[in-house]
């Protein structure tokens, strides 16, 4: 695992900009369901854009674990912008939540619950619960199969029986 001084020598501000302007330009401060959908859609073009900043290497991990850290935080935005953009926050824990490790989702869903009593409330308070529950949903994949059975083809890796009945009858939507 990288370490924060690692970290900030191989992602720089320009990839910083670069990845937000990616994800959040011309997205408001508090978005609707709505809006995010963007994100989550079946859609070739905007998967290969993303493969640029995918959620899965050890660097997004490094990176979210950086961002997320109690010493860093404030660092993302003036006025205490951890506290009041959810879209932000929640993006940086997208590589908790996509990773195949319980330990990284237990942390996720503890950093989500904060979300959610921050959120509490305001504006954000729509969104931090969504997000929760597709953390949630995730979460119970890695504790079942300790890992994502969809990403076995992508992988070499072979089904059990009860991954393959699993995506064959039960897979989520938002596994593919």
């Amino acid at each position: 695992m990288s370490t924060s001084t690692e970290v900030e020598f191989i992602f720089t501000d320009e990839d910083s900009t670069r990845i937000l302007d990616f994800w959040f330009k011309d997205v408001p401060e508090f978005p609707s369901m709505e809006t995010t959908k963007r994100w989550f859609q079946v859609d070739a073009a905007f998967d290969e854009a993303c493969r640029v900043y995918t959620v899965t290497d050890p660097l997004a991990l490094a990176v979210s674990q950086h961002a997320i850290s109690p010493a860093r935080r404030f660092d993302l935005g003036p006025g205490g912008a951890w506290r009041g953009i959810p879209t932000r926050r929640c993006w940086f824990y997208l590589p908790l939540e996509h990773a195949e490790d319980l330990g990284a989702h237990q942390h996720g869903l503890e950093l989500h619950e904060e979300l959610i009593r921050d959120c509490k409330g305001g504006e954000g308070e729509e969104l931090a619960g969504h997000m929760e529950e597709f953390s949630k949903a995730h979460t119970e994949v890695i504790k079942r199969f300790g890992r994502y059975p969809y990403r076995n083809q992508a992988l070499g890796r072979e089904n059990t029986k009860e991954e393959a009945e699993w995506l064959e009858k039960e897979k989520s939507p938002w596994a593919r």
